[in-house]
């Protein structure tokens, strides 16, 4: 995030999206500590199994949670379609 960093032309329709995306680049109050980091990936490395995936960072087990709570709902509404989608046996 130094002086390497460009931001490339934004398209009108996701103006509010970069904004906000911006505005939260620029809030470096909740930086993460590297030194903290890298002892979190080698713990990750050393992990026998290691997960597929890590949240790293204040929140964002949160914001994975209520993410996929979500999602649940709408898949769940959706079920009896995604189902039938399998053939007459598998409808309920």
């Amino acid at each position: 995030m130094g002086s390497s960093l460009v931001w490339a032309d934004s398209l009108p329709a996701y103006a509010t999206v970069d904004e906000a995306f911006r505005n939260a680049m620029a809030d470096t109050s909740n930086a993460g500590d590297p030194a903290a980091t890298s002892k979190a990936i080698l713990a990750l490395v050393d992990a026998t199994p290691p997960p597929l995936r890590l949240f790293l960072g204040v929140g964002m087990l949160d914001l994975a949670r209520a993410t996929y709570a979500q999602r649940l709902k709408i898949w769940e509404r959706w079920e009896e379609v995604a189902r039938a989608a399998q053939g007459p046996r598998h409808a309920q």
